[in-house]
């Protein structure tokens, strides 16, 4: 995890928003207020989004508040590296179809291997860290590949954050 990851401010126009998320090489960063509370995400799909529906007329000084994602998707700093890739790559409804009741709703032939192939889920490759609910870092798709491909022995099971 990265515990002092780059942040945007709410009060930053999309352009210098861009600029940063450029210089930083990022599609996207966390939002937080002056207080340093995590308030949003801000990614180059919120530019896109935004230059879409203004028929590609966007407006220089508009802010990052605007634009934001704040339906935030997070982890918990205790979770597992196993439970945040199976969050981030495998839509559970998908794998394994019930009618709620743990009844199989759908008869598939297929692996599990092909069927996990197939329940790819669309989420964040970049996911905010919290800690008692508040904001302690980031950890990226390519963080967690490396440490799976890392030479450690203790791979799957690392948490995010170890217990203080």
């Amino acid at each position: 995890m990265q515990t002092q990851p780059f942040c945007l401010n709410t009060q930053m126009t999309m352009f210098e928003a861009v600029e940063e998320l450029n210089r930083h090489k990022l599609s996207c960063a966390p939002v937080v207020n002056p207080n340093g509370e995590l308030v949003g995400v801000f990614s180059h799909h919120d530019v896109m989004t935004e230059a879409w529906c203004k028929d590609y007329q966007v407006d220089k000084n508009v802010k990052v508040s605007e634009l934001m994602t704040t339906e935030i998707i997070s982890i918990d700093a205790k979770e597992t590296i196993k439970a945040i890739l199976e969050f981030m790559c495998i839509d559970k409804e998908q794998l394994y179809p019930n009618n709620g009741y743990g009844i199989a709703s759908q008869w598939n032939v297929l692996s599990l291997e092909q069927r996990a192939k197939r329940a790819a889920v669309a989420r964040p490759h970049t996911l905010p860290v919290l800690e008692h609910g508040h904001f302690v870092g980031i950890i990226t798709r390519s963080q967690i590949v490396s440490q799976l491909t890392s030479k450690s022995k203790t791979k799957p099971y690392l948490v995010v954050r170890k217990k203080a």
